[in-house]
């Protein structure tokens, strides 16, 4: 018998509230976001919003090395190239139905906490910022690396990735650079720290809480109860990976024109291994789809997050009808050969008539219409 996409429990306090807990349970897929995950999540969390008794949720991932590492892409690259019409639209709605998830828990009248152990990639990202507090611990690891799979940075990171200072979600989109806990607490992306044996007693202690009908109340007091532990972890979180670099990553990538931007990056002459890697991630990825995510951030640079995730539906939308991202996936998860057979082999060749193609509305009706 097959184990369930989702582990669902639910705790009760002291005063008769109750807690819930999603544990995506795919852990030997680093708990990749399928829709078979998406669809009852969304339908438990609909449940839970009215329940009364009902005063926070938790979301983790099941074992010990990753949150969510993105979305489970097999079957959307399936869908892409079985050559059945009605196939690639099921692709596309799993765009629809990710993003609609994202802005649900952005929204949600009861504290999320998201527990960001472990591998905290693309989709796992989506969810990670969704959430009021956002937990890091001593081996988290989060990037945003679409590029390498001609995707963009989505998930409402066209939001998230505008707010970080200097430039730095410019750099984040276009190299995939894998940052950690001590980033992510500096750049305002967690908003508090663990270790990752501190949540079982975590939850006990929420258990033991008096909880009121006051959303903003019930942030608090949970704040209040991981603040116990975060000193601790502080002391024990490993130095910063992007931080150190934030100087350089800030010169290079205010330029505005994304060939020169790319450019300069890749010829920048460094004997540092996380910028090498860096430097690596764009130059493998899509030269397609570096211009894409330039185009993409900039675009939506002051956005509603609502109009961010229409913006996304509709890039994701022509992403999936064109051959590339399907290439993406096959090189780097299906065949895993890492040798993508990319539409434009180099930078220079990418036509900007052909980028802003995709930035063009695909049907009547944007599927997130309704969003507000």
């Amino acid at each position: 018998m097959s184990e369930p996409a989702l582990i669902i429990k639910t705790y009760e306090c002291r005063d008769e509230s109750i807690i819930g807990h999603i544990i995506l349970n795919n852990p030997k897929a680093l708990n990749a976001l399928s829709i078979d995950m998406v669809d009852p999540m969304m339908s438990q969390l609909k449940q839970w919003k009215n329940n009364k008794k009902l005063v926070a949720v938790i979301i983790s991932g099941a074992g010990d090395k990753a949150l969510c590492a993105g979305g489970d892409l097999r079957d959307v690259h399936h869908a892409m190239t079985c050559g059945d019409a009605s196939q690639r639209v099921l692709a596309e709605r799993y765009f629809a139905r990710e993003y609609r998830l994202d802005h649900m828990l952005h929204n949600y009248p009861k504290p999320v906490i998201v527990w960001g152990s472990g591998i905290v990639m693309g989709g796992g990202m989506g969810l990670f910022m969704a959430g009021d507090i956002r937990i890091a611990t001593e081996t988290t690891r989060m990037a945003m690396p679409e590029i390498t799979i001609a995707l963009f940075p989505d998930v409402g990171a066209s939001y998230f990735l505008n707010q970080l200072p200097e430039h730095i979600g410019y750099f984040l989109a276009l190299t995939g650079a894998i940052f950690n806990s001590e980033d992510a607490l500096e750049l305002g992306l967690a908003n508090t720290v663990a270790l990752n044996k501190d949540l079982p007693d975590i939850i006990e202690h929420l258990q033991e809480q008096t909880w009121s009908d006051d959303k903003e109340d019930n942030v608090s007091v949970v704040f209040d109860i991981v603040d116990t532990y975060s000193a601790d972890a502080k002391e024990k979180l490993p130095p910063a990976l992007l931080a150190p670099h934030q100087e350089i990553i800030s010169e290079l990538f205010a330029e505005a024109d994304t060939l020169a931007l790319i450019e300069s990056f890749l010829q920048l002459q460094t004997k540092d291994e996380w910028l090498k890697q860096a430097q690596a991630n764009l130059a493998a990825g899509s030269p397609l789809h570096a211009f894409i995510i330039h185009k993409q951030l900039k675009e939506t640079l002051g956005m509603s997050l609502a109009d961010v995730f229409r913006s996304e539906v509709r890039l994701a939308t022509n992403i999936v009808r064109f051959s590339e991202f399907a290439e993406g996936i096959r090189a780097l998860l299906i065949d895993k050969d890492r040798q993508p057979n990319w539409h434009f082999k180099t930078l220079k060749e990418v036509d900007s008539e052909f980028v802003d193609s995709f930035f063009k509305e695909p049907w009547g009706q944007n599927p997130l219409q309704d969003l507000n």
